[in-house]
């Protein structure tokens, strides 16, 4: 009787995907730390500016929604894009690549950098013309024009973590997150307390604590030596084959930016209510916000492992994972949509010390919480979109749902009958509709087996082509290719005829041309950056 209960479980064992479980746990729980202590910069500084005054804290609110909206989202989405182009040049075994769309990544990450500054310099132009209060306005654009060192490490650091991450090495960053945060609280006291340098001291503590962080990382790259197989130096391949990777980078960016620009939109606009409103509505975001990195934690390592096990031509690997990551992600949002509930009346006292913006945080958790559990779903299934090289469906789908259906329903219900409850239900009927048209859409358009025959052979057909461009040879290249001479062509995505590597004056020059194009795009932001601070300064004379 006993041996037949052992068989049993012996055989249910086996059936059980215990091995892909395992391989998504080991990169969810390091990541999930990861994610989970960075989002306390935004609570710290929000407790931080609570403490100075109701003002203060929607300012702070204000600002992050417009970091995310105008930076963050697209800086999340091009790291994530990175992630799954370089998971799956490490499934094919082309390790330089991860080193050469990294330096892509960092390109277009200064780029970035430069169109959102110009942006910054008229943020309370901005948010008067909608309707925030003057003051909350300007304290809004003084936070936020402090913050502009803080929004490069951000980038950097998503960038540098990615990196690591598809190298299955992901308690570093863990480790870099919590003493970059954990020196957050004193460089907060240090500006507030005995420099008052009020909300912009909030600004200048996040500036030291993203810089440390990324000073961290790099550290540890370089002395574990890890950059060692995927990294080739510096090379003018990273100019190379653009239109392939901003076909992935772009819509994704994109699509992460409609995603984290939801409640950060909502938010601008509760500020219309009243402080009381924008202080509890700031609370209630930086909470789910804080909480939804659970499931981001899940759906990035199932998306880098979906796109590996494509790269290996392991179609049922990527099933399971996609299967096995999406029940995991539901189990632990229903616990933690429990927990919120049962929190609900001490939430508020962690940020402010107001009545009326804790009762009102108390009143309106249960429809954060139901509204929560929606969207932490359709996360999951919005992130392993790009894997699938679904990203422009996900774009589309997220902006019917969101910004036709569930964010006009919920902000003019909101404004209309004065009650913030109302826009989280608004949010949670279009995070309904989102996961209808999510399900749809997998269940025509996703076939594993063929998604990894025709990935396959859009590989097979790419190592028959000769390179479009032949690269600049420079000393790093040189060094490489000599340290390189006994790995396989395959490794490197860009390996040239080894008969014949003369490079040809046409073809030096045709290179030289398209990396004078590559920096015509960051002529054309610093441009965009000069003529801001221009207007900005003409405006305030």
């Amino acid at each position: 009787m006993i041996m037949g209960y052992k068989d049993a479980l012996s055989s249910m064992a086996k059936t059980l995907p215990i091995s892909t479980f395992k391989n998504l746990f080991q990169l969810i729980w390091p990541l999930y730390l990861s994610l989970l202590i960075r989002r306390f910069v935004g609570p710290i500084n929000a407790a931080f500016a609570g403490r100075v005054g109701t003002k203060e804290l929607g300012a702070v609110g204000i600002s992050y929604g417009l970091l995310a909206v105008t930076a963050t989202g697209l800086g999340s989405g091009l790291a994530v894009s990175y992630e799954t182009m370089a998971a799956k040049a490490l499934g094919a075994r082309q390790y330089h690549m991860v080193g050469i769309l990294l330096q892509k990544a960092f390109l277009l990450v200064g780029c970035l950098c430069i169109f959102v500054t110009s942006l910054w310099f008229h943020v309370c132009a901005l948010l008067r013309l909608i309707g925030i209060p003057v003051d909350v306005a300007e304290k809004s654009e003084e936070y936020l024009l402090m913050y502009i060192p803080s929004m490069l490490g951000i980038f950097l650091f998503r960038i540098l973590r990615a990196y690591l991450i598809v190298q299955r090495n992901v308690i570093p960053s863990s480790i870099v997150a919590f003493i970059g945060v954990a020196f957050l609280v004193p460089f907060n006291y240090a500006c507030m307390y005995l420099f008052h340098w009020g909300v912009s001291g909030i600004a200048i503590a996040s500036d030291f604590s993203y810089f440390l962080m990324v000073l961290l990382m790099i550290l540890y790259i370089l002395i574990t030596g890890i950059y060692e197989e995927t990294w080739p130096g510096l090379t003018a391949r990273c100019f190379l084959q653009w239109k392939k990777y901003l076909t992935l980078a772009i819509p994704g960016a994109l699509s992460f930016l409609l995603k984290s620009s939801v409640h950060e939109i909502a938010l601008i606009a509760i500020g219309r209510l009243g402080e009381v409103e924008t202080a509890a509505q700031t609370g209630l975001f930086t909470t789910t916000k804080a909480m939804l990195t659970l499931p981001f934690a899940i759906a990035m390592p199932m998306n880098i492992n979906i796109a590996k096990n494509f790269g290996e031509r392991n179609p049922e690997e990527s099933r399971r994972t996609a299967i096995v990551g999406g029940l995991f992600n539901l189990v632990i949002s229903l616990v933690f949509a429990g927990g919120l509930l049962a929190l609900k009346d001490v939430i508020g006292g962690v940020f402010t010390n107001d009545v009326a913006v804790q009762t009102l945080i108390s009143h309106v958790t249960p429809f954060a919480a139901f509204s929560f559990l929606l969207e932490s779903i359709t996360t999951v299934m919005f992130v392993i979109c790009l894997s699938l090289r679904l990203q422009l469906h996900s774009t589309v789908i997220y902006f019917i749902s969101c910004y036709l259906i569930g964010l006009p329903l919920g902000i003019s219900l909101a404004l209309h009958k004065k009650e913030l409850s109302l826009l989280w239900c608004g949010l949670a009927v279009g995070f309904c509709v989102q996961f209808f048209m999510f399900s749809v859409l997998f269940f025509f358009q996703v076939d594993f087996e063929r998604i990894s025959e025709e990935r396959a052979k859009a590989d097979d057909d790419q190592e028959k082509e000769k390179t479009e461009y032949s690269p600049v040879k420079t000393v790093e290249d040189e060094s490489c290719q000599e340290e390189g001479t006994e790995k396989s062509d395959a490794e490197n995505l860009f390996a040239e005829d080894k008969d014949d590597t003369r490079v040809g004056d046409d073809e030096e020059k045709i290179t030289l041309k398209l990396i004078g194009k590559r920096f015509l795009i960051f002529g054309i932001a610093i441009f965009c950056l000069i003529v801001s601070i221009v207007i900005r300064v003409k405006v305030g004379l």
